[in-house]
């Protein structure tokens, strides 16, 4: 329709008068009119890097953040910015609701040491640090995470994330990565300190440097070890561990008693952390310094993931065990240290978390508990990863009682097999609990003949309940099917390492399970249990079950023994389409109304010759 000039104009009028002027200044903006539940997913949607979404194919690591293991950003910054520049609506929307302020050290370059002449010493000249006009020289980063910190309303709890708020001002690789060698990058402390510390929420931390500037940050006292003592020495260094503990406890007490420290003024307490996430990967070093998370500064902290660096002590960190609720660990501690956390946190936690890092064997294998078992009457979810030789998990079960254990989650990067399932199960029987939820998750071809008899206990026992079953490797073929039932089952999943490419190992090679492990067979046992189990127990009923099945070549796994580090199992594979049985009963259950997915996984340089070997047998 044709308006004339009067016409439009009050148009426009009209709905600008309606609708928020957009960022021309001059059109409506009809976006403004979004409810803000719809909004609110939108801008989720949008800011949350993609990047860090689930992918199809890599193993989720549920025992680390997944800021932890990305290399992208958790947040997409741009897209807070272009978001947030749509209108002022959706501004006064974002800035409220949308409190994850993080920054990444790696985008802030710090100023470097020079050479000076004069001096004949290194140092950061000062054109590095002020700019003409005398004023400090930060990086962008830092600038756009204090105006996000700004923006935010006053009394808001919000998250802080920094990646790497340290740096190595040394130009020589040389002098990189030694003890001492980090500076904090310019602005970072002024950024941190601009918001009151009573309003972080969750506070989570990624450094590739040591932990001794994130210990000041928590404790600004620095207690200093009154004896020095060597991780061998266990009586010692738990005599330490404990004296620490109880002298932070005993402050505690004086607080409830009315005789608050003079030094626990407002501005030092944290009061509304809940959640702290540490991770520390650089330089091992001796550090002298215990750092205490007390529970009079940190009141309400509920949730602790703590990952250190391999011979970065465990027993330096003292935190307010008796009010975790849920705990994750990542180190090389002995199972004594982390037994006698367990036993200070016994009556509280819910969650318990522990990533076993590789250990020296004849360190730290030798320990056997002694005394009654440590009972966790609330603890539902055990989650273990162990990365490498030097777990006694024998010795780490006994120890054990739990009885409302609901999740049990054992995996292990090892090519030989679980080695922990029998112990499980005598451990699931003492604490005389029922299992929902079960994974079990390794690299080896096949299952020694403990783990087996393990698995089938588990499977015997917990069937009738289970909910959910990971089982990722080759328990002896497909054999553990015949123990289970789980007519509650909602959710199965089972990787397969069984691939045909196992024909490039050597005629003669004496690797066990060369010809049992074979997927095709795997697969197909697995499908026809699939259909007998819906026909069995739900009848008419819509079958409630979400099967996957992959299966990949295990050469691929023994070339890339370290593809598991950060998730990538399937890093250097494609998807191939499954063999023609396969394919043929994945579709007759797909018709039957089941859910299952089946995803056949080649490396890369394979995939061409499947292809083709695959074409001609269809072509017969």
């Amino acid at each position: 329709m044709n308006y004339d000039t009067g016409d439009t104009a009050a148009h426009t009028e009209k709905e600008n008068s309606i609708w928020e002027v957009g960022a021309d200044g001059k059109n409506p903006c009809y976006v403004t009119s979004l409810p803000n539940e719809i909004l609110a997913i939108i801008i989720e949607l949008v800011i949350n890097n993609p990047a860090n979404s689930p992918r199809i194919g890599p193993n989720i690591d549920l025992t680390i953040h997944p800021g932890f293991t990305h290399p992208h950003p958790i947040v997409d910054k741009l897209e807070h910015y272009r978001a947030r520049s749509v209108c002022r609506t959706w501004a006064r929307h974002i800035d409220p609701t949308y409190l994850d302020v993080h920054l990444d050290g790696n985008d802030a370059p710090g100023p470097m040491f020079e050479w000076n002449e004069e001096t004949q010493e290194e140092e950061i000249p000062l054109s590095a640090l002020k700019d003409k006009n005398g004023e400090d020289i930060i990086a962008g980063e830092v600038h756009r995470a204090r105006f996000h910190l700004d923006r935010i309303p006053a009394k808001s709890p919000f998250n802080l994330t920094l990646v790497n708020p340290r740096y190595d001002p040394h130009k020589d690789p040389r002098h990189r990565n030694r003890y001492g060698a980090a500076l904090v990058r310019p602005g970072v402390l002024e950024m941190i300190n601009s918001a009151p510390k009573s309003d972080i929420a969750t506070l989570t931390i990624s450094d590739d440097r040591d932990m001794e500037w994130t210990q000041f940050l928590l404790d600004e006292e620095g207690e200093r070890l009154e004896f020095e003592w060597d991780a061998r020495d266990r009586p010692l260094a738990l005599l330490s561990f404990h004296a620490a503990y109880e002298k932070m406890m005993n402050v505690e007490k004086s607080v409830n008693t009315g005789k608050e420290p003079e030094e626990n003024s407002d501005g030092k307490v944290w009061k509304r952390l809940h959640t702290l996430r540490l991770m520390f990967s650089g330089p091992e070093h001796y550090n002298m310094y215990f750092a205490k998370v007390s529970p009079v500064t940190f009141p309400a902290l509920r949730c602790v993931e703590l990952h250190l660096h391999r011979d970065e002590n465990l027993r330096l960190w003292v935190l307010p065990y008796s009010q975790l609720t849920h705990l994750i660990l990542s180190t090389d501690a002995t199972n004594v240290m982390l037994l006698e956390i367990l036993k200070l946190s016994r009556l509280s936690l819910e969650s318990v978390i522990l990533r076993f890092l590789p250990k020296d064997e004849e360190r730290y294998c030798h320990y056997q508990h002694q005394g009654p078992c440590i009972s966790l009457p609330k603890l539902k979810v055990l989650r273990m990863h162990s990365k490498g030789i030097g777990w006694n998990v024998e010795s780490f079960f006994d120890a054990l009682k739990c009885r409302r254990l609901r999740i049990l989650d054992i995996t292990v990067e090892s090519h030989f097999g679980v080695e922990a399932l029998t112990a499980a199960s005598i451990f699931i029987a003492r604490s005389g609990c029922t299992l929902r939820e079960l994974y079990i998750d390794t690299l080896a071809l096949y299952f020694s003949h403990d783990d087996y008899a393990g698995l089938k206990t588990l499977l015997e026992v917990h069937s009738n309940a289970l909910e959910v079953l990971h089982l990722h490797g080759n328990p002896s073929g497909s054999n553990w099917l015949d123990h289970l039932t789980a007519p509650r089952l909602r959710e199965l999943d089972v990787i397969c390492f069984g691939v045909e490419e196992l024909a490039h190992i050597p005629a003669g090679s004496s690797w066990p399970g060369r010809l049992e492990c074979k997927a095709e067979g795997y697969a197909l046992r697995l499908l026809h249990w699939i259909e007998a189990w819906s026909a069995r127990h739900c009848g008419n009923r819509q079958s409630q079950l979400k099967a996957r099945f992959r299966a990949a070549p295990y050469t691929h796994i023994i070339s890339v023994p370290h593809c598991k580090q950060h998730g990538d199992l399937f890093s250097g594979m494609e998807i191939v389409t499954e063999p023609r049985a396969i394919e043929a009963m994945k579709d007759r259950l797909g018709e039957e109304g089941l859910k299952v997915s089946v995803e056949w996984w080649m490396s890369i340089s394979n995939v061409g010759a499947y292809d083709a070997a695959r074409s001609s047998l269809t072509g017969r």
